[in-house]
């Protein structure tokens, strides 16, 4: 029996941040967490085809210019 999964994007180009070349894969995702990257036999409640779509982490900005205004926004929802 395959498992299933709440969100599986297929065919996706993956960029990891890791300085790696893009590959070309599925991810899986439940309960709000990735649970497998690579080929996803089960199904997702809800699938996406990200042919020809890049799918990567966030990015976190390293440097920024918050100065006084991190005061005043202390979670920092702009960056």
């Amino acid at each position: 029996m395959a498992e299933e999964y709440d969100l599986v994007i297929r065919n996706s180009l993956i960029v990891d941040g890791t300085d790696n070349p893009w590959f070309k894969d599925d991810i899986a995702i439940k309960n709000r967490k990735i649970v497998r990257v690579g080929k996803v036999e089960g199904r997702g409640e809800v699938e996406l085809d990200a042919r020809s779509l890049v799918v990567s982490p966030d990015f976190i900005d390293l440097h920024n210019h918050s100065d006084l205004t991190i005061l005043a926004y202390p979670n920092a929802e702009s960056y």
